[in-house]
């Protein structure tokens, strides 16, 4: 019996069958990861699609809750690449008292600044410490 053939019937299967509903089930679980992670949906499906391929079905299943196995596996690794992936601003706000003829809600204008490593001691010296 040649295995080789055998999987790719398999996985020619479950592609007609379940290729659609895996898309919008892939979704879905990115759009509770957030909303950048959407544009990744058809990478993490063929994601799916690949590890499918190179590792078999798990436990020798053949229905769309292995493939959802998957993909939340899948889905998990984008959850965890997008937490590392946190923005920091590149400088630090300061208000600044602004001239009595151009003043703001509060009478103080922000500023951005270019961060410096004195600014950053600065202001978390400021910071109240909690006792």
């Amino acid at each position: 019996m040649d295995i080789i053939s055998q999987r790719t019937t398999v996985l020619d299967d479950l592609y007609t069958r379940y290729s659609c509903r895996l898309l919008a089930a892939v979704t879905e679980r990115l759009v509770a990861v957030g909303p950048t992670a959407i544009v990744l949906d058809e990478d993490v499906t063929q994601d799916v699609w690949t590890y499918l391929a190179e590792h078999g079905l798990p436990w020798a299943r053949t229905s769309l809750e292995a493939l959802l196995e998957i993909a939340d596996r899948m889905v998990g690794r984008v959850r965890r690449d997008q937490a590392r992936q946190q923005e920091f601003p590149a400088g630090l706000t300061r208000t600044i008292p602004t001239s009595p003829t151009d003043r703001t809600s509060n009478g103080r204008a922000a500023i951005v600044l270019p961060a410096r490593v004195s600014d950053a001691v600065t202001a978390l010296a400021a910071l109240p410490l909690a006792g």
